[in-house]
């Protein structure tokens, strides 16, 4: 088992950083990217749309990586599984559908197919819309 803080040193800096919140590709290659800090940042979204660490301990008392979770409740069509019961009912379903989305191309493996933080934040704004929109609507009713 891997200590929770790794400190991996590299030609002309050193990275400490929690395991889960790593960028695959840096553990591969020891290089870092504008799109390993949109990893990272993709995972603390996960964090919060799940209420869950980034490594969680399952049934059997394994350490279990939260994006790979994640990966495969969404290719199991098992979205239900992922959110936080707490947000039901509190967060409109097209915006729980965008930060799913948001999320799922943060923690891409490959960098290059991660959108750019200014992406990102465009996308929250957007997921925003729909639930400042959901929620008028709800109260109108």
């Amino acid at each position: 088992m891997m200590p929770t803080n790794v400190s991996i040193t590299g030609p002309k800096n050193l990275v400490q950083c929690k395991v889960g919140y790593l960028d695959p590709e840096y553990i591969e290659s020891g290089m870092l990217t504008i799109k390993s800090d949109v990893y990272s940042f993709g995972v603390i979204l996960l964090e919060l749309l799940c209420g869950r660490k980034p490594m969680i301990i399952s049934q059997d008392e394994d350490e279990v990586n939260l994006v790979r979770w994640f990966k495969t409740n969404l290719e199991m069509g098992m979205v239900d599984e992922i959110f936080d019961p707490c947000l039901t009912d509190k967060i409109a379903p097209e915006c729980l559908s965008e930060y799913v989305k948001i999320v799922a191309n943060c923690v891409k493996d490959e960098g290059v197919e991660r959108p750019t933080i200014e992406d990102v934040l465009g996308s929250l704004k957007y997921a925003l819309q729909l639930q400042q929109n959901w929620e008028y609507f709800k109260e109108l009713v």
